[in-house]
């Protein structure tokens, strides 16, 4: 294609930060030499993005008459959006001697990560939403310093965070689940410094942007789970009590009640479970609880494979299929599959080991099947259901030998072939982040612990927020 002086060259990647390549030739079809007249570098590049842009020089600085040369331009990104530059090639043919190219740089993310904008605060174990407009809402969590009880809100479409109303109190390791489109319940968590566990709940409103006191729990707890049942209440499961610990994980748990605002008592699980990331909402609309522990946490404790499941309608805990591996609580992925069976993966076997193996739970029939081991180990990690039927497994860690790596490359696993693929890596090891699937069918995480290979017991947080485009 012939390109003339003005015209703009349009390069397209998928892939974040990979060299997305142009290959350009410089023709004399006069009858006189031509000479790139440019200090060292011939080809110049300037412009609102240039940074995005780079060119190598071409082989031959003077061309005879119909001699060319060739040289190349590359468009590099990790950020959305069209990424536009100027080419610039000064030689002393007096008709062009100012010779320029407009570069246009048009990124169609494909099986890739891709950074949003950073929110306004650095937060590790946040928690977030997803709002009837598709926005997000963080809130809470750990800056690295202290808890935090500032909320803002992501628009996905433009990258951008605000800050939106506070809650009443700084909190980590809460829990959280959508009321309506419009509205978030929180409840519990800690406060840093004191410890204080809290039993306190509050609603985000999304029309007003601010939080409203709900009514109490009937226990304090963090590092618990809520679940939105199909009748619209919100089931609170298992957590701990207090920091102090000794027996501190509790087998209580109780309903929230949007129509009243109040919490009342249910049945108690048959042993303890901490309930953090390891409850999740049947197709039937039973609950699922996997794994927990057996006597007093900590210490004298035996981590647990049973499982167990909540009957709304009967208001009852039944034990169900134990697992084949044990898995420590809140170590392990869990992620609900279109055929309605549940995916775990991976996770701590007894405090030591890291499991790569995963298993698959069969509501109907209320047993486990081992399924294919994980390219890699992992634990702390979190499990998405993407729009095509696969799942995506995100971040965590692993131990091998007594060394700890940090997961970076994502994998897949396509429940219809029961195989497992690495994908694109993230661009910080982290745990401890938030993680939603968008309307577009993205998947974002936020935030985060950034941890190093010893994983340091005081972590930095991250303001980061990456889309991965499937």
């Amino acid at each position: 294609m012939e390109y003339k002086n003005g015209d703009t060259i349009e390069i397209k990647g998928t892939k974040s930060n990979v060299d997305n390549t142009a290959t350009l030739t410089i023709i004399n079809n006069s009858s006189a030499s031509l000479n790139l007249t440019g200090g060292t570098q011939k080809t110049i590049i300037s412009g609102t993005n240039a940074s995005n842009f780079t060119a190598t020089n071409p082989s031959l600085f003077t061309l005879i008459p119909g001699n060319s040369t060739s040289f190349t331009v590359n468009f590099k990104t990790n950020v959305l959006g069209d990424k536009v530059a100027e080419l610039s090639i000064p030689n002393d043919d007096l008709t062009n001697s100012n010779f320029k190219l407009n570069l246009k740089g048009v990124f169609e993310p494909k099986e890739t990560w891709v950074l949003s904008g950073n929110m306004n605060a650095s937060r590790g174990d946040l928690i977030s939403n997803i709002l009837a407009d598709g926005k997000i809402i963080v809130s809470g969590g750990y800056d690295g310093a202290s808890g935090l009880l500032s909320s803002e809100i992501l628009d996905p479409e433009i990258g951008n965070w605000s800050l939106t109303g506070n809650m009443s109190t700084q909190r980590i390791r809460h829990s959280s689940a959508e009321i309506t489109g419009n509205q978030v319940l929180i409840s519990g968590g800690y406060i840093s410094g004191a410890g204080t566990v809290l039993n306190s709940s509050e609603i985000y409103n999304s029309n007003t942007k601010n939080w409203t006191q709900a009514g109490n729990m009937n226990t304090p707890r963090y590092g618990h789970q809520l679940i939105r049942l199909q009748n619209g209440k919100i089931l609170a499961v298992g957590g701990s009590i207090s920091n102090a610990c000794g027996d501190c994980v509790t087998k209580t748990t109780e309903i929230f009640d949007p129509n009243t605002g109040l919490w009342s008592s249910t049945g108690s699980t048959n042993i303890v479970r901490p309930g953090d990331k390891n409850g999740i909402l049947l197709n039937d609309g039973r609950v699922l609880i996997v794994g927990g522990y057996v006597g007093n946490w900590p210490p004298g404790y035996t981590i647990s494979s049973s499982c167990e499941i909540y009957n709304p309608l009967t208001d009852n805990w039944t034990l169900t299929g134990s697992m084949n591996s044990v898995r420590s609580p809140g170590t392990f992925g869990i992620v609900l599959l279109n055929n309605g069976k549940v995916l775990v993966s991976g996770g701590f076997d007894n405090n030591t080991t890291t499991l790569s193996s995963t298993e698959i739970f069969d509501p109907n029939s209320g047993t486990w099947t081992v399924s294919t081991n994980m390219n890699n180990p992992r634990v702390q990690h979190t499990s998405v259901l993407l729009d095509n039927g696969n799942v995506i497994v995100i971040g965590g860690y692993f131990r091998t030998a007594g060394l700890t790596t940090i997961n970076l490359a994502a994998e897949l696993f396509n429940p219809s072939l029961g195989r497992w693929s690495t994908t694109a890596e993230i661009s910080e090891g982290k745990i401890q982040f938030a993680t939603k699937k968008l309307k577009s069918g993205a998947v974002i995480i936020i935030g985060g612990s950034i941890y190093n290979s010893q994983l340091a017991s005081f972590p930095n947080s991250t303001k980061k927020a990456e889309i991965y485009f499937p």
